[in-house]
């Protein structure tokens, strides 16, 4: 795998756009999801309309939350299987496919236990 031009500065730039401070710009002015968990402790951040439903529906005491969902645990197994392999793989176009690949061993893992009632 080649070193990208401009490692330097896309480092800056991640750090930057995750940092604590733009993150909470990004949450109160912006009504996007906190990459930082730390964010959530603030009302500012957790109260906002936009937000607060949302984490609502990422509960683990929702039961409409993923990870309850009908064959949850099996795909979860399938998307564990494919995940090294997917972030390990340099070629895009062999990563994007096996992502489609782990996509559908989900979903057909999930349509396996609907058909048998869970």
């Amino acid at each position: 795998m080649t070193s990208p031009k401009n490692a330097d500065w896309a480092w800056k730039f991640v750090s930057f756009y995750l940092s604590p401070e733009l993150q909470e710009i990004n949450a109160t002015q912006f009504n996007g999801l906190p990459q930082r968990l730390s964010l959530l402790s603030k009302p500012e951040v957790a109260n906002n309309p936009y937000i607060a439903p949302v984490l609502a529906a990422m509960s683990t005491e929702n039961r409409a939350a993923p990870w309850d969902a009908i064959g949850a645990e099996a795909a979860v197994a399938a998307w564990v299987s494919y995940q090294p392999k997917i972030l390990s793989e340099p070629d895009w176009e062999k990563a994007s496919a096996m992502f489609a690949d782990a996509n559908d061993a989900m979903q057909a893992e999930i349509d396996k236990a609907e058909t048998l009632g869970g």
